[in-house]
């Protein structure tokens, strides 16, 4: 049979028109590929009617659109002034014309007078257990007919199988989300009970630390008097006695007493600057791990990020195939940021991580290239911007749009779940009320930018 053109309306629209469409978009059915089940039902129907077409239509606000179609060429047509267009006006009835050019609905519809036109119709509403006539499933003939009575049984129980099918399909599709959601929520409840776990080792460590390295520091000013003191007291004595004894001069030729003047100084001064590293060093330790202790506070976000930068300095440290990562740091003059700080270390550590292992993955294809990482933060209205740029391999255009999709990764076999990117994206966007984006470099590397508000109103600080 072949398909008919567009034609004024002359069906009514169902009294719930509106609520009717809602519960068809809940479906999510129109516009989707054939499916084998439904398809066996539009089949059965013909066989059981005798007839040579059979379809599965659904009746959105302009068009019929056919799931399912035997012996029937077009995807879709209009919904005026269509057979199944009645059929959703009577949730509760089965339509059968025996004879369409006698019956006064149909006598002059094109469908009918067409040539090869429709002449006998049966369809029965595809009911919604909310009691909404989506559609139809509907058998159709060039010749009158009738059916019997178990003929018209079996159409409705088939038009029940049709909603049921599309009932497993949705909850299908919930079971799949729900458990993609639980997913989720387990990984994200691993990954916070780990960054707990550091928060609160890297604390100990950085206390255990900070006892002997404050005492060394608190002592190296009296090792640099002392040190200043006796030199004053050997060139003293060299002053006092230019010709010491034998013995004593090859004694001091050997220890090299001139060279030792020279450099005690320099040595002691380099052990205030090893302290002075070591300090600094402890203090991020100490700031990584106060912001893992609340969920909001203010912080400031440059400590925060070098923080971060402090527990990956072995990714960044200089291995057998590749060298030391440059990390280019700049920063902009930020106010205190309201957030959820031990969220947003997990983003910062994420994504500087994958920009070392985009490095590493570049020199593995034998580009030798220095590894580069830059960060730069600056203030953008009543929010901060933060971005974070590699030069390493990147990502390939295809997979662009798709790295903050739950359980995506280019990453081989057990090299991580694919849910970093992802918790990256609920965490700024969701968490936070932020913005995330990824940004392909022109030298084939990655940037990445997120927009943070400095001060959320639905936030507030703890007491």
């Amino acid at each position: 049979m072949t398909s008919s053109p567009s034609f004024h309306q002359t069906v009514p629209i169902p009294v719930n028109e509106a609520a009717r469409l809602a519960e068809l978009k809940r479906y999510k059915v129109l516009d989707t590929l054939p499916e084998p089940a439904i398809d066996d039902l539009s089949r059965i129907t013909a066989q059981i009617c005798g007839t040579p077409a059979a379809l599965v239509s659904f009746v959105d606000r302009d068009r019929l659109w056919f799931k399912s179609k035997v012996g029937y060429e077009a995807d879709e047509g209009p919904r005026q002034p269509s057979f199944c267009a009645h059929v959703v006006l009577e949730p509760d009835e089965i339509m059968v014309v025996p004879d369409a050019t006698k019956d006064p609905r149909f006598v002059n519809n094109p469908l009918v007078t067409q040539p090869n036109g429709i002449r006998f119709y049966a369809g029965t509403p595809l009911v919604t257990k909310e009691g909404y006539a989506i559609g139809a499933l509907c058998a159709i003939d060039i010749k009158p007919r009738q059916l019997s009575t178990a003929q018209i049984d079996t159409l409705a129980a088939l038009g029940r199988q049709v909603i049921d099918q599309l009932d497993a399909r949705l909850n299908l599709d919930r079971l799949e989300s729900t458990v993609q959601e639980l997913n989720k929520a387990q990984a994200s409840a691993v990954q916070n009970a780990k960054m707990l776990a550091l928060g609160r080792l890297v604390g100990g460590i950085a206390h255990e630390i900070n006892n002997p390295i404050g005492f060394i520091g608190s002592n190296l000013s009296h090792v640099r008097d002392n040190t200043a003191d006796l030199v004053e007291a050997v060139k003293l004595y060299e002053q006092a006695m230019p010709e010491p004894p034998e013995h004593v001069a090859d004694r001091l030729e050997s220890l090299d007493v001139d060279y030792i003047v020279c450099d005690l100084p320099r040595i002691v001064s380099s052990m205030e600057g090893g302290v002075h590293r070591v300090v600094k060093i402890v203090e991020s330790l100490r700031t990584f791990a106060r912001s893992q202790e609340s969920a909001v506070k203010k912080i400031d976000l440059n400590a925060n990020i070098d923080s971060v930068l402090v527990l990956l300095e072995s990714q960044l440290a200089e291995t057998e195939t590749q060298g030391p990562i440059d990390v280019t740091r700049n920063y902009g003059e930020l106010p205190p940021l309201l957030c959820q700080p031990s969220l947003l270390n997990q983003v910062f550590l994420n994504i500087i991580e994958n920009a070392t292992e985009a490095i590493d993955a570049l020199t593995a294809t034998g580009n030798h290239r220095p590894g580069k990482i830059e960060i730069a933060t600056a203030t953008d209205g009543d929010r901060v911007r933060i971005e974070i740029s590699d030069n390493g391999i990147g990502v390939k255009p295809d997979n662009a749009d798709r790295i903050f999709d739950p359980f995506f990764t280019t990453k081989r076999l057990g090299r991580g779940p694919g849910l970093g990117l992802s918790a990256c994206y609920a965490i700024v966007t969701e968490q936070h009320s932020g913005t995330i984006a990824y940004h392909p470099r022109p030298d084939g590397g990655s940037r990445f930018e997120i927009t943070l508000p400095i001060a959320a109103p639905d936030r507030e600080t703890e007491p």
